[in-house]
C-alpha cells in the first residue's frame, strides 16, 4: 500500500535531515560557507547554460574521432582514411567514445558532461583552495568557488564541446591531491592525474613543472623523503612514456597534428622580445576585456600573501613594467595597472609593529577602485587610450621583465608559512598558463579559449588577494566595524570583475566563434553540388573547418589548414609542393578557397587553378553570400559526348545537341527521372548563348516541361572552349498524376534573346567526314504539316522515351537491378555491377532508407569484386583495390589482398630510401598509401621523400637562397658596370639609379618558393 501520509513519505529522510540540521546548528559557518559553494556550484552550471546551444566547431572534430574509434573505424579522420592524430585532446576523445557507445548523441552527450564537470570543478576549487591556505577560518575557498562560477572563460568554453571543463576538474584534483601528499605523505596517486592533464591537453605536461618542483621544494627542505617524488616521477613517466611510444607506432609522430598544422609553421621564436606581438597582445587583450587586468594587483597580492617584508621592491618592479608596458605600442591603458600595482604593493600591507598603515591602505584601496573605474568608463564610452611613444631607453625593459615576472613570481610565494606550498603550486600554474598563451602566439579563437585553461587557479589566487586585502582593511579600522569593513571590501572586489564578465559574455554571445551548424550549411551546399553535377565515387573537398565536414560528410578530405592532412602539416604552402600536390595528385572537385586563406595559400594565383576550376555561386551566410567556391571544370565540361552521336541533333552554324539518355526509365508517377543531355559550341560570342527546354509528351500534348541550363548557368557557352562538351544531370519530377504509359521526350533550344532556334534538317553529303552534322537522327519527331507543334515549333523529340508504372513495378524493377548487381560482381563484371546498382538507384532516387538498406550488402560484394580484380590483373591491382578500398574498407577480400602489396611496396620503397633514391621511395610509399592508408609510417617517410625530391629541405633552402643572393649581386655588378660604361661616354658619374626610397632599382629575384630544384 502507498502511504498517502506525507510525513510517512518523509521518513528516510529525516535522519539525514536531522542530522544537517544538528551540524548547522553546531558550526553555522560552515553551514553557511556549504550553502554559497553549492550555489556557486549551481551558478556555474547556469552560467555555462547560457551557451547551451553553442559548440565551437573543432569540437565536431572530436566527436567525429570517438564516433570512427567506437564504431570499430579506429582512430581515424574519415571512414577509410589515414591515421593521424588530428586531435589534441586523447582523454576527452576516449571519454567521448564511451558516450557514443552507450548510444548517446555526442552533441548532447558532451553538453551533459561538461555540466557535470562545471558543478564538480566548483567543489573542487573550494576543496583546493582550502587545503592551500589550511585554515578552517578561512574565506579564501567560497571565495574561489564564487570567482570561478563567475568566470566567462570557465563558463564559456567549458561548454564548448570541447576539453576545457574536464582539463579543470584534473587540474584542480590533481593540484589538491599533490597538497595532500605533501601534507600527509601518502602515495604518489596525483602523478596519474597529472598524467591524465598532459593527455588531455599537449601543453598539460606543463602544469606536471609546478607540481614536480613543489617536490623538489619539499625534500629540499627535508620535510619529505627523496624516495616519494622518485616514486611520484615513476608513477608519471613511465605511463607516459609507453603512451608515448603507443602514440608513435600508431600515428608515426611524436606530437599531436595540430603541432605542426599550427606552433611549427609560426616560426615567432621561442621567446617573443616584443610586446606587441601576438602573443603578447592576446595576453592584454584578454586583461583588458574581461576586466581580469585591472584585477591584476588583487592577485599579485594573492602571491605575495599579504606579508610585511619587502614589498616596496616587488612594488617598484611591477610598477615599472606596467608603466613600460603602456609606453609601448598603442596600448597606453595599461599605464592605470603599474600605477594601481606600485600603490597597492607597496602600501597594502601593515608595516608597522602594531599592524596598523591606515593611509597606505587607503591610498590603497583608493588607487584600486579609481584606476580600475577610469578603465571600465574608458571602455564602456569607446574611449581611445592616450598614446605615448615609447622612449628608446625602454625599447626592451617590458618585455624583460615580463619574462621575469612570469618565470620567477612563483618564488616569492616561498617562506616558511603553512600556505607557501599551496601559493606556490596556484603562483605556477598562473604565470605558466600566460606563458604557454605567448609561446602559443595567442589563439584565432574569440573567447580567450587559453585562459580556461588557468580559470582555477587564477580564480584562488584571486581569493587569496581579496581575503588579504578584506583582512588588512579590518586591521587597519579596527574596533566593531572591523566585520563590516571587511565584508564590504570582499564584496566589493567579488563584484569588480561582474561589468567585464557581462560586457564579454554579451560580445560572444552576439557574435560567437564558428559552430558545428555554421559550418553544417557549407556542407549541405557542397552536397548540393555534388548532387547536381551528380558526381559517382568519392567526393575530395579542398576546405578548412574540419569537424562539421567530418561529422556530416562522406566525403575524401584535403585541409588546408594541415589539422587532419600531414602533406599540407607539413610543407604548408610551398609552391612547389602544391603543384604536385593539390593539382596532380588530389585534384579536388571542390575548392573553398576564402579571404584570407587564399591569401596565405596563394592559390589563386596558379595557374593550374585558374585552368581547372570554374568559381560558382556561394551560398547564404548571415546577410550575405558566402563566396570562393570552386568547382572542378571537367565535371562540367568533357572533351566528348559519351554516349555516341546517334541522337546528334546540329542547331545554327556554332551549336550542336550532342544526345541524351534516361537511365532507369521506367519510372513511377510522381517520382524523379534522371536525364543526361550533350551540349556543344563552337561560338566565343555571348550573342551566342543559349538556353535549353525539356519537354514530356503523351504526342498530342505536353504534360511536363523543364528548364535545363547549360554548365548549371555556371559557365557561360560562349567560355566553353572549342572543344567543350556540357554534360548536364538533371533529377527531373513527374506529375503525380500522370497515367502510366510510353511518353515522349522533346527539346527545343533558345538563343540568347529567348527565340526558339530550330533544328538544322537538311540532308548531309555522303562524302563528308562526319554524315550526321547535317541531318536530324532516325526517330526524331518535328514539327511538320502532318505533325503539329506540341511545345514550340523549333521543338524536336523522341517518341517512347520515359515509361509510367506503378510504384510496385519500379520497386520491383529496382530490386532486378540491384540482384543483378549483385550477380555481376559475383561474375566479377564490375564495371556492369556498378553500372546495375547506379541504375537500380535511379529507380528509386528519393528513397534514401531503400538505399541505405541495401548498401551495405552491394558494397561488400563490389568491394571483393575489384580486390579479386587484382588478383587477376596485376597491372591493375593498384587502380583495383583503390576502388575497393572506397566501396568498403573493411572488406575480407580487400584487407587479405591489399595488406601484403602494401607491406612489399614498403618494402622496396625501403630499399630506395636506404640507396638516396628519393623519387623511387616516393613513388612507393605513395603507391602502399593509396591501398593501405593506415601504415602511418609509409605517409611519413613518403613526406621525408618528398621533402627531398622538391627540394624543401633546410640544406637545399639555403643553396637556393645562395643562389638567389648570388644572382642578385652578379645583377647588380653588371647594372653597375653598364651605368660605368654610360658614365663615362657622356662623361657623368657612374653612380647606380635610386628609386624615390633610396634604394637600388637592381631586378628582382624569383622567390625562393615559387620553383625549388630537385636536389
Amino acid at each position: 500500500m502507498i502511504p498517502t501520509d506525507r510525513r510517512a513519505m518523509t521518513a528516510p529522510m529525516r535522519p539525514w535531515i536531522q542530522r544537517a540540521g544538528e551540524w548547522a546548528r553546531r558550526d553555522p559557518r560552515a553551514a553557511a560557507e556549504a550553502v554559497v559553494v553549492f550555489a556557486a556550484a549551481i551558478g556555474a552550471v547556469a552560467h555555462q547554460a547560457l551557451w547551451w546551444n553553442w559548440a565551437i566547431e573543432d569540437a565536431a572534430i572530436s566527436y567525429a574521432y570517438a564516433r570512427n574509434l567506437a564504431e570499430g573505424q579506429g582512430l581515424v579522420a574519415m571512414v577509410g582514411g589515414e591515421r593521424l592524430e588530428g586531435y589534441s585532446n586523447p582523454t576527452w576523445v576516449l571519454l567521448l567514445a564511451g558516450v557514443h557507445l552507450l548510444g548517446v548523441d555526442l552533441f548532447v552527450g558532451s553538453r551533459a558532461l561538461e555540466a557535470v564537470f562545471g558543478f564538480a570543478s566548483v567543489l573542487l576549487t573550494w576543496a583546493l583552495a582550502r587545503e592551500v591556505v589550511a585554515d578552517r577560518r578561512s574565506h579564501v575557498p567560497w571565495i574561489a568557488a564564487v570567482m570561478l562560477a563567475m568566470n566567462t572563460q570557465h563558463a564559456l568554453w567549458g561548454q564548448s564541446g570541447l576539453e576545457n571543463g574536464l582539463w579543470s576538474i584534473l587540474l584542480a584534483g590533481s593540484s589538491l591531491r599533490v597538497l595532500v601528499e605533501v601534507r600527509t605523505g601518502g602515495p604518489p596517486w596525483s602523478a596519474l592525474g597529472f598524467l591524465a592533464l598532459a593527455w588531455t591537453r599537449p601543453e598539460g605536461i606543463l602544469q606536471m613543472v609546478p607540481a614536480a618542483a613543489l617536490l623538489a621544494i619539499v625534500v629540499g627542505q627535508k620535510r619529505m623523503p627523496w624516495t616519494r617524488p622518485v616514486a611520484w616521477a615513476a608513477l608519471f613517466s613511465v605511463p607516459w612514456a609507453l603512451l608515448e611510444a603507443a602514440r608513435i607506432a600508431y600515428f608515426a609522430w611524436p606530437v599531436p597534428q595540430t603541432y605542426y598544422a599550427k606552433l611549427e609553421q609560426k616560426d615567432k621564436g621561442l621567446f617573443q622580445w616584443n610586446l606587441a606581438g601576438a602573443g603578447w597582445l592576446y595576453v592584454r587583450n584578454w586583461a583588458s576585456t574581461t576586466s581580469w587586468g585591472h584585477l591584476a594587483p588583487v592577485a599579485a597580492i594573492g602571491i605575495l600573501g599579504g606579508r610585511d617584508r619587502t614589498p616596496a621592491i616587488v612594488a617598484a618592479v611591477a610598477g615599472t613594467f606596467g608603466i613600460a608596458v603602456a609606453l609601448v605600442g598603442t596600448h597606453a591603458f595599461v599605464l592605470p595597472y603599474g600605477l594601481m600595482v606600485l600603490v597597492a604593493l607597496a602600501l597594502a600591507w601593515p608595516a608597522q609593529a602594531d599592524g596598523r598603515n591606515r593611509m597606505g591602505l587607503g591610498v590603497a584601496l583608493t588607487a584600486l577602485a579609481v584606476a580600475g573605474a577610469a578603465e571600465w568608463a574608458r571602455q564602456a564610452t569607446w574611449m581611445a587610450p592616450p598614446s605615448f611613444e615609447s622612449p628608446p631607453l625602454l625599447a626592451d625593459v617590458p618585455v624583460a621583465l615580463a619574462w621575469a615576472l612570469l618565470l620567477l613570481a612563483p618564488l616569492a610565494t616561498l617562506d616558511n608559512r603553512r600556505d607557501s606550498d599551496g601559493r606556490f603550486l596556484i603562483a605556477a600554474q598562473v604565470c605558466l598558463g600566460i606563458l604557454w598563451s605567448v609561446l602559443a602566439v595567442g589563439d584565432w579563437m574569440k573567447g580567450f579559449r587559453w585562459f580556461s585553461l588557468i580559470a582555477v587557479p587564477l580564480s584562488i589566487l584571486y581569493a587569496l588577494g581579496v581575503a588579504a586585502l578584506a583582512e588588512a582593511a579590518g586591521t587597519w579600522l579596527g574596533g566593531r566595524r572591523t566585520a563590516v569593513l571587511k565584508g564590504f571590501v570582499t564584496a566589493g572586489l567579488l563584484l569588480a570583475p561582474v561589468p567585464g564578465a557581462i560586457w564579454h559574455g554579451e560580445e560572444m554571445a552576439r557574435s560567437p566563434d564558428t559552430s558545428p551548424d555554421a559550418v553544417y550549411t557549407r556542407v549541405q551546399f557542397v552536397d548540393a553540388v555534388r548532387q547536381r553535377v551528380h558526381h559517382q565515387g568519392p567526393w575530395v573537398d579542398f576546405d578548412v573547418d574540419m569537424g562539421a565536414h567530418m561529422w556530416w560528410s562522406d566525403y575524401v578530405l584535403v585541409d588546408m589548414a594541415g589539422l587532419i592532412d600531414i602533406p599540407l602539416a607539413q610543407h604548408r604552402f610551398a609552391r612547389a609542393f602544391i603543384e604536385e600536390y593539390l593539382f596532380r595528385e588530389r585534384r579536388p572537385h571542390f575548392m573553398h578557397v576564402h579571404g584570407n586563406w587564399a591569401k596565405q595559400s596563394a592559390i589563386p594565383t596558379y595557374p593550374e587553378f585558374t585552368r581547372d576550376y570554374v568559381e560558382i555561386p556561394g551560398y547564404p551566410a548571415g546577410k550575405s553570400i558566402h563566396p570562393g567556391n570552386h568547382i572542378r571544370r571537367d565535371l562540367l565540361l568533357a572533351p566528348a559526348w559519351p554516349h555516341g552521336d546517334a541522337r546528334r541533333v546540329p542547331v545554327g552554324a556554332h551549336l550542336a545537341f550532342e544526345g541524351w539518355r534516361i537511365v532507369s526509365p521506367e519510372v513511377a508517377s510522381g517520382r524523379l527521372f534522371h536525364l543526361e543531355i550533350g551540349m556543344g559550341t563552337l561560338s566565343r560570342d555571348p550573342k551566342d548563348d543559349f538556353r535549353v527546354l525539356a519537354f514530356l509528351t503523351d504526342g498530342s500534348r505536353t504534360v511536363a516541361s523543364f528548364d535545363l541550363p547549360p554548365a548549371y548557368d555556371w559557365i557561360a557557352p560562349h567560355s566553353w572552349g572549342p572543344r567543350g562538351r556540357f554534360v548536364g544531370h538533371f533529377d527531373l519530377a513527374v506529375p503525380p498524376d500522370l497515367p502510366e504509359g510510353s511518353y515522349g521526350l522533346g527539346f527545343v533550344l533558345l538563343d540568347a534573346n529567348g527565340v526558339p532556334m530550330p533544328p538544322n534538317n537538311q540532308p548531309g553529303d555522303p562524302d563528308d567526314s562526319d554524315p550526321h552534322q547535317h541531318r536530324l537522327p532516325e526517330g526524331v519527331v518535328t514539327p511538320s504539316e502532318t505533325q503539329p507543334a506540341l511545345f514550340s515549333v523549333a521543338e524536336f523529340w523522341w517518341p517512347k522515351a520515359l515509361e509510367i508504372v506503378s510504384i510496385d513495378a519500379a520497386a520491383n524493377h529496382a530490386r532486378t537491378d540491384r540482384e543483378k548487381a549483385l550477380e555481376h560482381a559475383k561474375a566479377g563484371a564490375c564495371e556492369t555491377a556498378e553500372t546495375s546498382w547506379y541504375e537500380a538507384r535511379m529507380h528509386r532516387p528519393l528513397n534514401a532508407e531503400w538505399v541505405a538498406d541495401h548498401l551495405p550488402t552491394v558494397s561488400a560484394a563490389l568491394s571483393d569484386c575489384w580486390a579479386r580484380r587484382a588478383t587477376r590483373s596485376p597491372g591493375q591491382a593498384l587502380d583495383a583495390l583503390e576502388k575497393a578500398r572506397a566501396w568498403n574498407p573493411n572488406g575480407a577480400t580487400y584487407l587479405a589482398t591489399a595488406r601484403p602489396l602494401a607491406d612489399a611496396l614498403v618494402a622496396q620503397g625501403m630499399e630506395a630510401r636506404d640507396a638516396g633514391d628519393a623519387q623511387t621511395a616516393y613513388d612507393r610509399f605513395s603507391s602502399s598509401l593509396r591501398i593501405w592508408p593506415w601504415n602511418a609510417w609509409a605517409r611519413r617517410w613518403a613526406e621525408e621523400a618528398r621533402t627531398l625530391r622538391l627540394g624543401l629541405d633546410e640544406a637545399s633552402r639555403q643553396r637556393q637562397k645562395e643562389a638567389v643572393q648570388k644572382q642578385r649581386e652578379e645583377a647588380r655588378k653588371a647594372k653597375g658596370t653598364k651605368g660605368s660604361a654610360r658614365g663615362s661616354r657622356s662623361g657623368g658619374p657612374s653612380t647606380p639609379a635610386l628609386s624615390a626610397s633610396g634604394e637600388s632599382k637592381s631586378p628582382r629575384a624569383a622567390p625562393a618558393s615559387s620553383a625549388p630544384p630537385a636536389p
